[in-house]
């Protein structure tokens, strides 16, 4: 048996290699299986509505699943669906839902926040301590039970020593710690989003491109803080299926770790008791998360079992 392997083309952009075992190979075969039923069917039978969805997904060659989601800011509040909504008496109007108080208040819109960066102290670039909160708390309760990588005391603890140093400049704190705030406000946002969904949409946006101008910054130095950080920016933009993008990223973090010797149990000798863990809970989240992509993707795995 010869086996197939391919480019899969997507609807913009160029093609992507996804290997015979993926789930996405799997589509393929069944795609293949379902095209050969349905032309030997076709000579049986008339066409009806059945067998015309199934030759539509029997015909289509390419995979909308690797192509990003284009989130609108506020698709119900956009002139073109206002203008569609008049010009049709007859379709159903929803009735507004209730908007409930907004977590971001004017102080962390987006004049004020480009006002901002004109400054260089860590805190000129976050919003006030108690909209950070929330969402740091957001943050730990809908994302970190499932995917591991802090110790939340231990996080805590610098991250309210942050706040008690209010001038310290941006040049004098590592880049992985200020992208992993950065990155835990747009997780947080993004949990929250149901709360103020324009204004949520602008500050996720607003921080991941925060966190996108460190990159360099991110992958020129190897720090746990920075594998961390790395890990976060990955998950985001899986969950934006930004697939490539996303396996890019978890190489270079799974590498890192390595290179920190995080991938063997006699390196962590001289850690104490709870920066072994967290070192534990980074790897093997990186390590299970490396096996999902590769499950998904069908591509060799960075990380050798042995």
């Amino acid at each position: 048996m010869v086996v197939e392997e391919k480019l899969v083309p997507m609807p913009q952009g160029p093609s992507h290699y996804i290997g015979p075992s993926s789930s996405f190979g799997f589509v393929l075969t069944v795609r293949n299986m379902v095209a050969e039923f349905n032309s030997a069917l076709t000579s049986v039978q008339a066409d009806d509505e059945r067998s015309k969805i199934s030759a539509d997904f029997a015909g289509s060659n390419w995979s909308k699943a690797l192509e990003p989601i284009v989130k609108e800011e506020s698709e119900d509040s956009s002139e073109d669906n206002v203008d569609r909504r008049m010009s049709d008496p007859m379709r159903p109007q929803r009735a507004p839902r209730p908007r409930a108080p907004s977590l971001f208040p004017g102080s962390v819109d987006s004049t004020a926040l480009n006002q901002r960066l004109k400054k260089t102290t860590v805190l000129s670039l976050l919003p006030s301590k108690e909209v950070a909160d929330t969402f740091i708390s957001a943050y730990f309760d809908h994302v970190h039970p499932n995917y591991l990588l802090f110790h939340r005391p231990i996080f805590q603890a610098r991250y309210e020593a942050m706040w008690l140093q209010p001038h310290i400049l941006m040049r004098d704190v590592e880049p992985g710690w200020v992208c992993t705030i950065f990155m835990l406000l747009v997780f947080g946002a993004q949990a929250l989003e149901d709360r103020d969904t324009k204004q949520s949409v602008q500050i996720q946006r607003h921080y991941l491109d925060l966190v996108q101008a460190r990159m360099h910054q991110l992958i020129s130095a190897t720090t746990l803080i920075n594998v961390q950080a790395l890990l976060l920016l990955q998950l985001y933009q899986h969950n934006c299926t930004e697939r490539n993008s996303a396996f890019m990223l978890l190489g270079c973090a799974s590498r890192m770790a390595m290179a920190l010797g995080m991938h063997r149990e006699g390196t962590s000798g001289g850690f104490d008791s709870l920066e072994r863990e967290v070192r534990k809970r980074v790897w093997w989240t990186a390590y299970a998360f490396e096996q999902l992509q590769c499950a998904i993707l069908g591509r060799p795995c960075a990380i050798d079992d042995m």
